[in-house]
């Protein structure tokens, strides 16, 4: 229970409400959390032979909030956190994910750099959330990164015509975007049962730009 950021009363504080639960964040400035850190990180590449890790959600760890070290700002134990992981998982690629920006330069290999994509184009009411639109916007927004702190994942290519309300021309626009941005190229539809000419697309952005 010490290992969590408090609240300015003692108690923990949750910092995302998501799968039907609170969530805390993990007080980096700990040294017996950074401990389990490097443990967990070190059996997932070690152990169980993972070369590529996804963290997520990893905000969480900059907070407002009290800490061990109280004198510790939220970035300072930020940069801790990620410093600790980046050490454990030595030369593997780290992908960065609902993460500040700046605290994460010379710490990730890639980084998510925007919202997450959706088999719909944009939600009335729903501005800042999942949405092909938002995706596109932030693939475009943050271009400039690629190549000059990591390599951008504008997220998940989706081409497929099933379970999906993306008209043809929103599918090609999103697939135009991730191609002519260069960055990662991730394939989020089940191949399997993938119509032949979404197949025929999403051949044609692998490799993207030839590379």
């Amino acid at each position: 229970p010490d290992w969590v950021v408090r609240a300015d009363d003692g108690s923990p504080l949750s910092v995302v409400g998501n799968w039907d639960a609170d969530n805390y964040a993990l007080d980096t400035t700990n040294s017996e959390a950074l401990d389990w850190v490097e443990h967990v990180i070190r059996t997932m590449c070690q152990d169980w032979g993972y070369d590529y890790l996804k963290i997520d959600f990893i905000f969480a760890a900059a907070v407002r909030g009290r800490r061990h070290d109280s004198g510790a700002t939220g970035v300072q134990a930020y940069r801790r956190g990620v410093e600790r992981i980046r050490q454990a998982a030595e030369d593997r690629f780290i992908l960065g994910c609902g993460a500040p920006f700046l605290p994460s330069v010379g710490l990730v290999d890639g980084m998510r750099i925007g919202e997450d994509v959706a088999p719909f184009w944009r939600r009335e009411n729903d501005a800042l959330g999942p949405s092909m639109t938002n995706a596109l916007h932030s693939t475009l927004l943050h271009n400039w990164m690629h190549r000059r702190w990591w390599l951008n994942d504008p997220d998940c290519l989706m081409v497929r015509a099933h379970d999906s309300e993306l008209s043809l021309t929103e599918v090609q626009a999103w697939a135009g975007v991730v191609a002519l941005s260069g960055g990662m190229v991730l394939v989020s539809d089940d191949m399997a049962g993938l119509e032949d000419d979404r197949s025929a697309l999403l051949a044609r952005l692998l490799p993207s730009l030839g590379e």
